[in-house]
């Protein structure tokens, strides 16, 4: 079975389990919002103590922590181009603000 047949299949079948894979998506991109702010904090805080060592670390990790909200945001926004076009594929405004 080609990839495209079996998307297809499983997009048909399995409302469920889409609906499943989008709330994940969301859930990590909020996971890395949540994980970057608290890492500005600690920057913040460590800036204040003159800690200079431990701000160029969280620097670093905040850069990192960027790319990776970053990478979670666009996969969702995927994740749900790919079901408003499979789901509703007259573009209905029903599912306007999926």
């Amino acid at each position: 079975m080609s990839k495209q047949k079996k998307t297809g299949s499983l997009l048909k079948f399995s409302p469920f389990l889409l609906s499943q894979e989008r709330i994940k998506a969301w859930q990590h991109w909020q996971h890395c919002t949540s994980s970057l702010n608290k890492k500005r904090e600690a920057k913040a805080r460590a800036e204040l103590q003159h800690r200079s060592d431990k701000v160029a670390t969280l620097r670093q990790d905040i850069a990192e922590n960027e790319r990776q909200q970053e990478l979670a945001q666009e996969n969702f926004d995927k994740i749900s181009k790919l079901i408003k076009k499979e789901v509703c594929p007259g573009g209905s405004k029903k599912y306007a603000d999926f």
